[in-house]
């Protein structure tokens, strides 16, 4: 657990020194979105720090998590093929959605 809050908060701050919504997070790419839209196990968001958007499904969250309108996730992306390359999406609480549930 404690390992994890620091890799949280080592990503905060290369998030808030960012002026992008992309962050390298190992051998993955890395963007924020805010869940706009949830249906049928299907989710759509746009870019924390920037317009871009985002479609994925349940199949591609690395929990059973289901998130709803309005949560912050993290999405993985191959750096070679961030347009198709998903790897996986789990929830974020670097923006300050964690108190909010």
């Amino acid at each position: 657990m404690i390992k994890k809050l620091g890799v949280a908060i080592a990503l905060f701050l290369s998030i808030l020194s960012a002026s992008s919504n992309t962050q390298a997070c190992g051998e993955y790419v890395a963007f924020i979105y805010k869940v706009t839209k949830v249906e049928n196990g299907q989710y759509w968001g746009t870019g924390i720090y920037d317009d871009s958007n985002v479609y994925f499904t349940q199949g591609n969250v690395v929990t059973t998590e289901r998130f709803q309108d309005g949560d912050v996730v993290v999405a993985y992306f191959k750096p070679d093929n961030v347009e198709d390359g998903l790897v996986g999406v789990e929830r974020s609480f670097l923006v300050g959605e964690e108190g909010k549930r």
